[in-house]
């Protein structure tokens, strides 16, 4: 199996390398920066630097793989919303997933199975009824620049739904790892004593734990029934408040601190606050338990004990 990994640098990308080189695929990482973050010690791996623009540059390479995952966007929660960031953040995953479908167009060879990442920001940050409804892969697109952005990035890849076996579009959730940017900056937090729930603290917390999201990854490559809409999210949901009590009980430190709502706002702006921070969905992973997909870490504590 000869997989490629755009956006293979990163947090997800690099982690995903070290699980592919195990199950013994040999793994091309397409990236600006292909040697960052990526396992230099496999033979193989190889590197292929690529600007994200270039169709040319591209069709050399999906026309070599039997999979194609594409990863590349800008992070979500690195700055504050102005204009020219949020366009970034659309720009980024649009152009990326219409490259890659016209350089699979243009292939001679195409891949068995492109895997597309997405986001659970698909289904908005508000709940549309009182109650809190559990969401899965069937349920409608929210309201609000995240989810608009997820499915302009999904409407992006669809294109080539046709013209290729398998097309796999994975909604991922929070990631928990030791090296992810979210871990270091609460753990910071939390050893300062300045832990704590943040607003009301009721508001959902979807998370996957890093080898679970690699995991499930090389899991839906592998199922050859593997297509359409996948909930990358742990099956056990929580509410912030319950990841701040756990987080502070793996660490032992405190988690008294209460943060207001109105300054997390103040802050980030008040868009990027209700979406990122004070809103979500309880989504559940139905699709990927349907499939097979076996859990390692069901259970937060257990994801967190295991990430600190």
């Amino acid at each position: 199996m000869r997989v490629a990994i755009l956006g293979g640098s990163g947090f997800i990308g690099s982690h995903l390398v070290q699980h592919l080189v195990r199950e013994r695929w040999e793994t091309v990482v397409v990236s600006r920066r292909p040697a960052a973050g990526a396992d230099k010690g496999s033979r193989s791996v190889s590197y292929v630097q690529w600007d994200g623009r270039s169709v040319d540059g591209l069709v050399s390479i999906v026309k070599r793989a039997d999979a194609v995952i594409n990863l590349i966007g800008e992070g979500v929660a690195d700055k504050r919303w102005t204009p020219e960031r949020k366009e970034s953040i659309l720009s980024s995953r649009i152009n990326s997933a219409s490259v890659l479908c016209l350089a699979i167009q243009q292939a001679a060879h195409k891949p068995e199975v492109v895997v597309q990442a997405s986001a659970v920001g698909y289904y908005g940050y508000k709940y549309e009824r009182k109650d809190e409804v559990e969401i899965d892969e069937f349920s409608e697109q929210g309201t609000g620049f995240l989810s608009e952005v997820c499915k302009q990035w999904e409407d992006a890849i669809l294109p080539i739904e046709n013209i290729i076996p398998r097309l796999a579009i994975i909604r991922t959730g929070i990631v928990l790892g030791s090296n992810s940017g979210f871990i270091k900056k609460q753990a910071s937090l939390f050893k300062l004593g300045l832990g704590g729930a943040v607003g009301k603290g009721s508001q959902p917390f979807p998370w996957i734990h890093i080898d679970d999201e690699v995991g499930a990854i090389a899991h839906l490559i592998k199922d050859k029934a593997a297509s359409g809409v996948y909930n990358l999210v742990a099956p056990n949901p929580c509410t912030y408040s319950a990841f701040v009590k756990d987080f502070g009980d793996v660490l032992h430190c405190p988690t008294f601190l209460s943060i207001p709502a109105w300054f997390v706002r103040l802050l980030f702006g008040k868009e990027m606050a209700n979406e990122v921070i004070l809103g979500g969905k309880i989504v559940a992973p139905r699709r990927l338990v349907e499939s097979g997909y076996h859990f390692k870490y069901s259970l937060l504590q257990d994801a967190l004990k295991s990430t600190l």
